[in-house]
């Protein structure tokens, strides 16, 4: 049940709002009811998966349990940004990272890594793992790697 619920994690607003300020975001792709970041998503319900992406700037922070066929998306948007652990010995990390740019969100502390949205009625713990926005399209160059504040989402230098 946990593992279930923390696939419902949304985004942390003001690293969304970072974002969305740089690249202009059109579309939720894998939202729900109450962890939507932008009006028009798209909800399990509606079949995310099942639909293509094309002409849109799209956001997703999709379940962590099954990220291959999100990723299979990549190609599909002008643009598109997905918000995934590193896992750098998984299959699908080494087939698309080369094919991203990946900026890592850094936090040298659990506390200062970016903290998921629990749903209603939830509590979770620290966040103990490195997230990475993997982005492809058109504001995208491939094998480019940067830094983001784990709190705020801005580039950072390191």
């Amino acid at each position: 049940m946990a593992s279930e619920l923390r696939n419902e994690a949304g985004t942390p607003r003001q690293i969304f709002e970072t974002l969305h300020a740089e690249y202009g975001f059109t579309v939720d792709v894998c939202a729900s009811e109450w962890n939507h970041k932008l009006v028009p998503y798209i909800t399990k319900e509606d079949d995310a998966l099942g639909m293509h992406w094309g002409g849109t700037r799209a956001w997703c922070n999709n379940p962590f349990n099954d990220i291959p066929p999100w990723l299979a998306h990549a190609n599909e948007p002008d643009f598109v940004a997905f918000l995934e652990p590193v896992r750098s010995d998984r299959i699908w990390w080494m087939r698309y990272k080369p094919l991203a740019e990946v900026h890592y969100f850094v936090g040298e502390k659990p506390h200062r890594r970016p903290q998921f949205e629990p749903p209603p009625g939830v509590t979770y713990p620290s966040n103990p793992f490195c997230i990475a926005l993997m982005l492809f399209g058109d504001m995208a160059t491939p094998g480019v790697e940067a830094y983001r504040c784990g709190i705020t989402g801005e580039r950072i230098t390191l």
